[in-house]
């Protein structure tokens, strides 16, 4: 693979963090307002985006940590 596609995944993948707890902490936010409980829907949108921002993160990076484990386990090394 090469450097600059490896790059511009890793780059999606902070922008697809940043969106998931963005998003949670929005909603949280705005629930509160409407039902007027000020901090138990943003700590809990909060805690949803984190959750969901982790969970996404590490299916998307199942293919890299599975083909590293792999090679690494054959011997072999990847070069530049």
């Amino acid at each position: 693979m090469s450097g600059w596609r490896l790059a511009m995944q890793m780059v999606g993948l902070g922008w697809y963090v940043a969106v998931c707890i963005v998003i949670g902490v929005l909603a949280g936010l705005w629930l509160d307002r409407k039902f007027e409980t000020s901090p138990v829907f943003l700590l809990g949108g909060t805690l949803l985006g984190v959750v969901t921002a982790f969970y996404g993160m590490y299916k998307l990076m199942a293919p890299f940590l599975q083909d590293s484990s792999q090679n690494s386990a054959n011997g072999e090394r990847k070069g530049r």
